[in-house]
C-alpha cells in the first residue's frame, strides 16, 4: 500500500499492486493538486470535515463508499466529480481494480 501524507503542491502518485492511502491536512490543498491512480488496490481518502477542493473519483470494478455530503448533478457511475466546501485545487484518487473509501473526520 502506498501512504500519501502531509504533502501539498503539484503530487503524482502510482500504484500497480497496492491500493492507495491518502490523508487530507488542513483546510484546503495548496497549489496545483493530487492525481493518485491504483490499478489492482483500493483507494482511501481521509481529510479534515470541511475540506475545500474539487474532489473526482471512481472505481471500474469496486464500490465507492464516501461518508460525507457530495452535490452531484446527472447520472451517477462509478465515477463522481463534486467540489468540496468552497471547491479549490482538483484532488484525483482513481482505482481499476478496487473500491473507494471517503471518510472526513
Amino acid at each position: 500500500m502506498l501512504h500519501v501524507e502531509a504533502v501539498n503542491g503539484d503530487v503524482v502518485a502510482e500504484t500497480m499492486n497496492g491500493g492507495l492511502y491518502v490523508v487530507l491536512e488542513g483546510d484546503r490543498w495548496q497549489r496545483k493538486g493530487l492525481d493518485a491512480t491504483s490499478t489492482n488496490g483500493g483507494v482511501h481518502l481521509s481529510m479534515l470535515s470541511g475540506y475545500s477542493a474539487h474532489l473526482k473519483t471512481g472505481t471500474t470494478t469496486g464500490g465507492m463508499d464516501i461518508d460525507f455530503l457530495v452535490t452531484v448533478q446527472g447520472w451517477i457511475g462509478r465515477r463522481v466529480a463534486t467540489d468540496l466546501g468552497r471547491g479549490g485545487a482538483t484532488i484525483r484518487l482513481i482505482t481499476t481494480n478496487g473500491g473507494v473509501d471517503a471518510r472526513s473526520h
